[in-house]
């Protein structure tokens, strides 16, 4: 059965490492050869070649909010060449349209940029403290380790997210308060500070290097190993543990 496509319209689809285009491109060096694991950096580098092809409006669907601010990221990095980078976001009654273009002119290019590291590190959208943009920024830049003064910075981050009057820097003494004084549960407790640590690092490597190449179709990354993952039993990647109680 040959797959027809209107005339007007071109489908893209990736393979594996290869890409797949009908009708056929000669030039497929945006997108192949391919190593994305994941569908939302994947949406980048579609989205990136699509800029690439002179398309200046571009439209993603998606219920997922890792794409929200990869787009609002790359929104602001092809500005130059994008005119409107619009997502279809939810499913049913509560699909709604984002203007990824917009977010990032609001925000402008350093916080657009380290939206990306917020949100792999809070799985939130505020931000209460303007110190945390550059430590977010440094994570951003696909740092070989964590740069120097990120991790108190981003400690004392988490402390204001846990309590926004607390004047404290150290996680561990926050937890000893809000266990001791507002009757906490474990549950509801920050991270210790060892604990945090290796989530920092998770998020670098996430957020800092595999969605800081997103629109990159092939990528190089360094060891998942130097950022505090090992391999499991069954050969697969899991965090290192570290007691957090």
């Amino acid at each position: 059965m040959q797959l027809v496509v209107k005339e007007s319209k071109q489908l893209v689809v990736t393979d594996k490492k290869q890409v797949l285009t009908v009708p056929p491109r000669k030039d497929t060096a945006n997108l192949a050869p391919y190593n994305h694991e994941e569908a939302d950096t994947r949406m980048m580098v579609h989205a990136a070649d699509a800029l690439e092809c002179g398309h200046r409006r571009i439209l993603i669907r998606t219920v997922d909010t890792d794409v929200v601010s990869l787009a609002v990221a790359l929104a602001n990095e092809r500005s130059e060449v994008l005119d409107k980078l619009w997502l279809t976001f939810g499913t049913g009654k509560n699909r709604r349209y984002i203007a990824a273009h917009q977010i990032a002119k609001t925000l402008g290019p350093e916080k657009s940029r380290a939206l990306p590291v917020f949100h792999a590190i809070t799985g939130c959208d505020t931000n209460a403290f303007p110190e945390v943009t550059t430590a977010f920024l440094s994570l951003a830049s696909t740092p070989s380790e964590l740069p120097d003064g990120v991790l108190s910075t981003l400690e004392r981050f988490i402390v204001l997210l846990y309590d926004r009057t607390s004047t404290c820097c150290d996680v561990n003494v926050l937890r000893k308060k809000l266990f001791s004084r507002k009757s906490r549960s474990l549950e509801d407790l920050p991270r210790t500070r060892a604990a945090l640590e290796q989530h920092i690092k998770r998020a670098a490597y996430q957020a800092g290097h595999i969605w800081g190449e997103a629109a990159i179709a092939f990528v190089s990354l360094p060891s998942p190993f130097d950022w505090d993952w090992v391999k499991s039993g069954d050969e697969r990647l899991q965090k290192t543990l570290r007691w957090q109680v």
